[in-house]
């Protein structure tokens, strides 16, 4: 069965068709592990590892603090921001365990 035209020199069918495309496909995926590896490979050669988790100290002011109202959408909001804040200054993932208020 006659059905396109390849390279411009040859007829071929459908199964001709399906392993030239089967072919291409695994060649992308080939390319893009190899693309993977290689940037793997540079990132821990340029030393780019992990750093070892620091502990943030927080010094005890002279302050009375309160727990945060839940009910008091402004001090949920405040810290929220907060919380996103010191993610963006870290660039670390973050938890929020605890909000007081503090006058």
């Amino acid at each position: 069965m006659k059905s396109y035209l390849v390279d411009g020199m040859q007829y071929a069918n459908y199964k001709d068709g399906a392993v030239i495309a089967l072919l291409a496909i695994v060649m992308v995926f080939a390319i893009l592990l190899l693309i993977i590896f290689l940037t793997d490979l540079i990132t821990k050669l340029a030393g780019k590892e992990t750093e070892a988790k620091e502990n943030v100290v927080v010094s005890n002011t002279n302050t009375v603090a309160n727990p945060l109202n839940v009910n008091d959408e402004d001090a949920v909001i405040a810290s929220l921001i907060a919380s996103i804040d010191y993610r963006n200054e870290t660039k670390k993932n973050i938890q929020v365990v605890s909000v007081r208020e503090v006058k």
